[in-house]
């Protein structure tokens, strides 16, 4: 599997109605590829807050950020601002969606020259 179906099959999950199988797919996704730590840990986060769980979306989202970091993939950077425009979308604070929204595209079009 792919990490683009990874994410993408992991996003249906968590965003539809099965995120405890998700939750389960993520973590062992994590455990095999230590490389994608960060893209599952903003999933992880995204579940969360989609869940309600707030506290663990914090966790996760602090955690996530420090290896966004460290890390040199474009596409970890792309999904953690997208996670964050996401929560920012749902909180109703439109300003802040934007700034990371933008954020998120201006990596993706960088990436792609």
């Amino acid at each position: 599997m792919t990490l683009e179906i990874f994410i993408y099959e992991s996003l249906e999950d968590v965003l539809g109605d099965n995120y405890e199988g998700a939750v389960e797919r993520i973590i062992k996704h994590k455990d095999i590829y230590q490389d994608d730590t960060p893209i599952s840990l903003c999933l992880l986060a995204l579940g969360s807050f989609k869940n309600k769980k707030y506290d663990e979306y914090c966790q996760f989202m602090k955690d996530a950020q420090f290896l966004v970091e460290q890390s040199k993939e474009i596409l970890t950077y792309i999904l953690y601002e997208l996670v964050l425009a996401y929560v920012s979308f749902a909180e109703k604070n439109s300003s802040l969606y934007s700034i990371n929204y933008n954020k998120a595209r201006k990596y993706a079009i960088k990436n792609q020259k």
